[in-house]
């Protein structure tokens, strides 16, 4: 789509400002036409990805305090860990998909290491179906925006062990994709694992 607008200055660099800091997972191009000293034609082609609204359900992360630190319990590894803005998301995400799409916790794998051009890399979360992964799950903590890089670090993940669903998620936004026949395609919502697995 493409979208023509005539700004003067101030409207211009508000809504630049709102492209680049709010909408990281937008492509598009722009193009600028000065009028003349305050006044510019903004002409862009954009394409949304489709971001997922979660509704988490009621049941939170245990957490607690313990030598000022602050612990959070980790339904999959049945022990406290740390609490980091990534781990409080990847918790949250754990009881989202088995709570709420009736993901069986056994299938779940945490930071499963791999190797990414020479590199060890782990992967935040992995939802097995007989033994081969199926979902690859990506937790970023709620303040970091879901732009390219992050995309491009997780497709990375999925080629190398052949993944059929991605998860990209800080809490906030959150984007699934299907690999079919080796391209990537948006999906409107994560689906239920009873949908997917006969």
């Amino acid at each position: 789509m493409c979208v023509y607008l005539i700004l003067n200055e101030s409207i211009f660099v508000f809504l630049m400002k709102a492209i680049f800091f709010n909408y990281k997972c937008l492509t598009f191009s722009v193009t600028i036409y000065f009028l003349h000293f305050s006044v510019f034609i903004l002409i862009f082609s954009y394409q949304f990805c489709s971001m997922i609204k979660l509704t988490f359900p009621d049941e939170k992360p245990k957490l607690k305090n313990s030598d000022r630190q602050t612990l959070v319990f980790c339904a999959i590894r049945k022990k406290w860990l740390i609490l980091t803005p990534e781990e409080w998301v990847r918790q949250n995400i754990i009881l989202y998909l088995s709570l709420s799409k009736n993901f069986p916790l056994s299938l779940f794998s945490i930071e499963k290491q791999i190797l990414v051009n020479d590199q060890q890399k782990r992967i935040d979360l992995a939802i097995y179906n007989n033994n081969q992964p199926l979902f690859l799950v990506e937790c970023k903590k709620m303040e970091q925006p879901l732009n390219q890089a992050a995309l491009s670090q997780s497709l990375s993940y999925l080629s190398k062990l052949n993944a059929k669903y991605l998860i990209i998620t800080n809490a906030v936004q959150t984007f699934c994709f299907i690999n079919q026949n080796n391209q990537m395609l948006e999906m409107n919502e994560i689906p239920n694992w009873t949908d997917i697995v006969l």
